[in-house]
């Protein structure tokens, strides 16, 4: 089960409060992991040169394009299965991502993260959309990999 502290918002005028959960870690660390890495793939997707940079200028536009909508999707299906709305952290600062090489350590570092969250959260549809992500994250390395 997710581990993340609870507060309750101030009453809403039929005078149900409506739990708020937060924290750096669960969905609420994660989804903001992924928003923070959208920008910092674009940045990257502009740099890229030499033989082979098409298939990668491709893989980091599919991967600033779609991040942000899984992100939103993962908040948005944790929010209504535990009926509470979660307050997103600030993603930790990060170095710029300079290199392909770069690229692909920060991807398996989000895919181990995704893998974590996944063996505390309970909630299948979750997970199974947590799975669409990795398997972004899988297509995108073997662009990277094989194909630039």
């Amino acid at each position: 089960m997710l581990m993340e502290q609870r507060q309750l918002k101030k009453p809403t005028p039929s005078g149900m409060a409506i739990p708020r959960s937060s924290g750096n870690s669960g969905i609420p660390g994660l989804a903001s992991e992924l928003m923070a890495a959208a920008p910092r793939f674009h940045k990257l997707h502009l740099k890229v040169t030499r033989q082979g940079s098409f298939a990668a200028h491709m893989a980091l536009n599919t991967l600033y394009s779609d991040l942000p909508g899984h992100a939103d999707d993962i908040v948005e299906q944790y929010q209504g299965v535990t009926e509470t709305l979660i307050d997103i952290p600030e993603a930790p600062a990060r170095a710029e991502l300079k290199t392909v090489a770069d690229a692909l350590d920060y991807l398996r570092e989000i895919y181990d993260r995704i893998d974590m969250v996944q063996a505390a959260c309970k909630y299948s549809e979750i997970n199974n959309s947590l799975d669409e992500i990795k398997s972004l994250i899988n297509s995108s390395k073997y662009k990277l990999l094989f194909l630039s």
